[in-house]
C-alpha cells in the first residue's frame, strides 16, 4: 500500500482524517467490519456465474460417474467423511438446502431417509428441486445484498454476510466433488477435472 496512512476500499477510503470519497458511489454504512475484507465492488453476476459452474460441476458429476456406477459401489462404505459415494452426494445437496434455507428465512426440510434399496431417482428429484430454488434466489440477487445478514437462526450464523456464505457453498461443493471423484477413482472409474478455469474455457 503506497500510503501507510490510507486504506482504500471499493470506491471509499480511511484517511488520517476520516473516510474520504473516491469516485463512484459511496456505501451508507462506511465500516470495514461490515465488508470483512470485501469490496463493496463486488457485484451478483459475478456470483451468478460462478454458481453457474458450480452446478454444472454438480450435473457432470452425476451425469458423467454417478449414473452408470453399480448400486454396489454406489453404497460401499469408505471410512472417511461422508462415507458413500450415495451418503456424499447427500450431504452434498443437503448442505445447498440448508444454507439457501437460512438465506431465505425459511425452514429446512427434513434431512433426506437413509433407504435400502437404489433410491438415485428420489436423491436426483430432490436435487433437482433444490438448484431450482437455489437458481431462483440467485436470479433475484442484487449488489446491495452481497453485504447484509439475513440469517436469523441458527444464532452462530447471524453474522454470517450473503457473500460469505455463497461462497462457503460453492467451495463445500468443490471440497466433496473432489472426495467424490477420489473415490469413483479407486473404484476403478476414470475421472476428469473440476477446475473452474476449464469451465471458463468452455463458457467464454
Amino acid at each position: 500500500m503506497g500510503n501507510r496512512d490510507q486504506l482504500a476500499v471499493g470506491s471509499w477510503q480511511l484517511g488520517v482524517d476520516g473516510w474520504e470519497d473516491l469516485p463512484g458511489e459511496v456505501p451508507q454504512n462506511h465500516s470495514l467490519v461490515e465488508t470483512r475484507g470485501a469490496s463493496y465492488n463486488m457485484n451478483a453476476d459475478a456470483f451468478r456465474h460462478f454458481y453457474n459452474y458450480h452446478f454444472s460441476e454438480n450435473r457432470k458429476t452425476w451425469d458423467s460417474y454417478v449414473t452408470a456406477l453399480p448400486y454396489e459401489q454406489f453404497t460401499q462404505n469408505v471410512e472417511y467423511s461422508h462415507g458413500s459415494v450415495r451418503d456424499q452426494l447427500v450431504h452434498l445437496m443437503e448442505a445447498e438446502e440448508m444454507w439457501f434455507s437460512e438465506l431465505r428465512g425459511v425452514e429446512t426440510p427434513e434431512p433426506f431417509s437413509p433407504a435400502d434399496h437404489d433410491d438415485r431417482k428420489s436423491i436426483r428429484a430432490r436435487w433437482d428441486g433444490i438448484e431450482q430454488s437455489m437458481r431462483a434466489y440467485l436470479a433475484e440477487l442484487r449488489d446491495d445484498m452481497l453485504f447484509a445478514r439475513p440469517i436469523k437462526e441458527p444464532e452462530d450464523d447471524k453474522d454470517l454476510i450473503v457473500w460469505q456464505v455463497l461462497l462457503h457453498v460453492v467451495n463445500h461443493g468443490t471440497d466433496h466433488r473432489a472426495q467424490i471423484l477420489r473415490q469413483l477413482n479407486d473404484l476403478g472409474v476414470e475421472t476428469k477435472w473440476q477446475d473452474y478455469i476449464f469451465y471458463v474455457f468452455d463458457n467464454p
